[in-house]
C-alpha cells in the first residue's frame, strides 16, 4: 500500500472510529444532473453529461464520513469511467467561523489502478465566504506532490432567493514545475467561475460559466480534459434525516 493511501484510510479511520462521536449519526445525501463536471476548471467528462451522487454521515461532535461517485471520462485511451470518493474528516464551528478538516480518497473502479489517489484538505469560512487548502504526495499518478488553493463566495442576491456563487482557485507544486512539463503537460495554473443558483421546488437549479488561465500548448478547446472557458449548468437535490 503506498504512502498516499495509508495516509487518507488513517484519517478516513479517525474520523469513523475516534471515541469522540456520540449518539445516533445523522445521514444525508445529495443527488446532481449536470451538464458536464469541471474539476478546478477542467473536464472529467469530455463534453458528456454527469449523474452524481453522495451520501454523508455526521455526528454532533462535528466528525463525519461519506462516499461519492459518479461518472467520468479521461478519452478513448483511458478505461477509467466511474469515479468513487471515501472522505472523512471533523467539522468546527464557533463565534460564526467554520473549520473543516480531513481526507479523501479516489479511485477508478475497472481500471489499472494507477490514477486512484488521497488528498489531505482543511479550510475555514465566515458569513458567505470560504477558504480552502489541498495537498496530495502523488498527484495524477505522476509520484510528485500538488496543492491546490481556492476560495469560494456565496452571496444572496435577495430576490427570488437567487444565490450569487464565485470560485476561484490555483495549482501548483512539484507535478507542476517547468522541468516536469515535456513529460506531464502540466504548468500551474488558475481556474475560476461564476454561477447563479435558485431553489425551485426541492431542487437547486445552477447555471454558470467556468474557465481557466492555461495557455498555448496546455490550453484544451474540447474532449478530454477540456479547460476552455464554457458555460455549465446542473441541478440537485439534498436530502437528509
Amino acid at each position: 500500500m503506498s504512502k498516499h493511501w495509508m495516509c487518507m484510510w488513517g484519517a478516513v479511520a479517525i474520523a469513523v472510529f475516534a471515541p469522540s462521536p456520540a449518539g445516533a449519526a445523522a445521514y444525508s445525501s445529495s443527488w446532481r444532473v449536470l451538464s458536464e463536471w469541471f474539476d478546478r476548471g477542467v473536464s472529467q467528462t469530455a463534453g458528456r453529461p454527469a449523474l452524481q451522487a453522495e451520501v454523508e454521515m455526521t455526528w454532533a461532535t462535528g466528525w463525519y464520513a461519506g462516499v461519492a461517485g459518479g461518472n467520468v471520462h479521461f478519452g478513448e485511451c483511458c478505461l477509467e469511467r466511474v469515479q468513487l470518493d471515501v472522505f472523512g474528516g471533523r467539522r468546527f464551528e464557533f463565534d460564526g467561523w467554520r473549520l473543516d478538516a480531513g481526507a479523501t480518497s479516489s479511485w477508478f473502479p475497472g481500471a489499472r489502478g494507477d490514477d486512484d489517489a488521497a488528498e489531505l484538505f482543511g479550510g475555514a469560512g465566515w458569513r458567505w465566504l470560504d477558504l480552502s487548502g489541498y495537498w496530495t504526495d502523488d498527484y495524477a499518478a505522476l509520484e510528485e506532490s500538488a496543492w491546490y488553493f481556492e476560495a469560494r463566495a456565496a452571496v444572496p442576491l435577495g430576490r427570488q432567493s437567487l444565490e450569487l456563487q464565485l470560485a476561484a482557485g490555483y495549482h501548483f507544486g512539484e507535478a507542476f514545475e517547468s522541468c516536469h512539463a515535456p513529460e506531464t503537460g502540466l504548468e500551474p495554473y488558475g481556474n475560476w467561475s461564476v454561477a447563479v443558483s435558485r431553489p425551485i421546488g426541492r431542487a437547486q437549479v445552477t447555471v454558470g460559466w467556468t474557465d481557466t488561465d492555461t495557455s498555448h500548448g496546455f490550453r484544451v478547446r474540447d474532449g478530454a480534459g477540456a479547460n476552455d472557458g464554457r458555460i455549465f449548468a446542473g441541478v440537485a437535490w439534498q436530502l437528509g434525516e
